[in-house]
């Protein structure tokens, strides 16, 4: 998924000009937070003296706000964290940007993206402990709307949505820009994907962010780049998978290319993404200085075509027909049971090819599959068409051969090798991939639901000094 045009700028207001939602997560996969909103230099309704964040708050005639969250444990992004009494409404707001030991702890962000690649990478950031604040368009932005529907959101921002923060902005508001050039000069942070030349014509370009925040690490998801090849062009995940090769790889019976379903070269543009943004924060930490880092989809999308590209640019490239990465192996394919399930065999070294044979009773598929490799995958397509899928689970599944049943999606979800691994989380009302990045110290981690819109006028301080 990938829209050429992404900016607050379309859709209804949802609510008068003077307010600005701002929303967090209230609910615990485990437990119940409860929010109170404060006014700044109030009495504290839970103690400990006036808001202290009201120093550390922008100058401005609006009335200030801080959020505190009170709960029996922090809902600080996924880690957990035992506190003895709700904090005050500065510790409150301070415990979520400095405490916890969170690996990105302190570091704040802001997503300006929609969809999917910009919003995956800064899941992996807000899962590692960052305060993400995404930046929405009045109404939301589209990735909420897309069917289908978990409780109240779409099932796709249900999961790329969790451990973040929400604030809905109309770029063509001068008023809202103000708002985000404040929220500009306290973040570590940026990640925007609007169409390469759109940052700079809204003024939340890298030059213009970085004249007031010189700290700041700006990453721009882009199809091909800021310098590529008509750099303003639209595109979707299957154009970028076509261009770069990727679907040449993936044909049917009569050898056309066919979708793949899972949205391939999105993932990888936010997985390269927050490397970028770690390697560039990482690099503040000597020079002082922050970086912009451009990621394209397009790359992102050949890089994970690096084995099958790399032999095909080699002096002596393998005939497709003889790669066994497509298949042309008999130790490396997919066979059809019985009941006309699949299964994939990976048993490319010798060893788990031999054992393979041996449990099949079927030593005389040993050498066949160099002498005669068609002859041997027919064989064995006939072994494993004489047997339902569950059989062959029974007999090959913990046999040490390199077995996998090839699972549809509900199917994966109840896979016992996921399951043990917790590799799918429940969150709010949502079933979604657990983060697949495991820290030590990270055991019983917790997750907050993806925020939803409010229409609650809160507005946002700056992190304490």
């Amino acid at each position: 998924m990938w829209n050429s045009l992404h900016i607050g700028m379309a859709g209804p207001r949802p609510r008068s000009a003077g307010s600005r939602a701002v929303t967090e997560s209230s609910n615990l996969v485990q437990g119940v937070t409860t929010r109170r909103t404060k006014i700044v230099g109030e009495p504290n309704p839970t103690g400990g003296g006036p808001c202290a964040a009201s120093s550390a708050c922008p100058g401005t005639d609006v009335r200030l706000k801080c959020i505190q969250d009170t709960t029996a444990q922090s809902s600080f992004h996924g880690h957990e964290h035992e506190q003895s009494e709700a904090p005050s409404t500065a510790e409150g707001w301070k415990s979520r940007v400095t405490s916890d030991g969170a690996p990105l702890a302190g570091v704040r962000v802001l997503d300006l993206t929609t969809y999917l690649p910009g919003p995956y990478a800064t899941l992996l950031l807000a899962d590692l402990g960052a305060d993400v604040i995404h930046v929405e368009r009045p109404g939301g932005e589209p990735g909420r709307h897309i069917e289908p529907r978990v409780g109240d959101d779409s099932a796709l921002h249900a999961w790329v949505g969790r451990n973040k923060r929400s604030i809905q902005l109309n770029l063509k508001d001068d008023e809202d820009r103000d708002r985000l050039r404040t929220l500009v000069t306290g973040c570590d942070v940026i990640v925007e994907g609007f169409t390469v030349g759109v940052a700079a014509r809204l003024g939340f370009d890298y030059e213009t962010c970085r004249a007031v925040n010189p700290r700041v690490v700006y990453c721009s998801i882009s199809v091909a780049g800021q310098h590529g090849h008509n750099p303003g062009t639209p595109g979707h995940d299957i154009n970028f998978l076509a261009r770069a090769g990727f679907l040449s790889q993936v044909r049917d019976s009569a050898g056309a290319p066919v979708p793949i379903g899972p949205p391939i070269a999105d993932i990888a543009a936010g997985l390269h993404a927050a490397v970028g943004i770690l390697a560039a924060l990482l690099q503040r930490e000597h020079s002082g200085e922050g970086r912009f880092v451009d990621v394209s989809l397009l790359g992102s999308a050949v890089a994970l075509t690096g084995p099958q590209l790399v032999k095909a640019l080699a002096a002596d490239p393998p005939r497709l027909e003889r790669d066994f990465n497509l298949g042309s192996d008999a130790g490396y394919t997919t066979y059809q049971c019985r009941d006309g399930r699949w299964i994939a065999i990976g048993a490319l070294e010798d060893h788990f090819w031999i054992r393979l044979c041996r449990l099949l009773d079927r030593d005389d598929l040993i050498q066949l599959r160099a002498s005669r490799p068609d002859a041997a995958i027919e064989q064995l397509s006939a072994v494993f068409a004489a047997a339902d899928r569950d059989h062959w689970d029974a007999l090959l599944g913990d046999a040490n051969v390199c077995y996998a049943p090839i699972n549809d999606m509900a199917e994966a979800a109840v896979d016992p090798y996921l399951t043990a691994s917790q590799d799918i989380v429940t969150v709010g009302h949502s079933r979604q991939p657990n983060s697949p990045i495991r820290l030590s110290g990270s055991v019983g981690r917790r997750f907050s639901p993806a925020p939803g819109l409010s229409s609650e006028d809160v507005s946002w301080c700056r992190r304490p000094e």
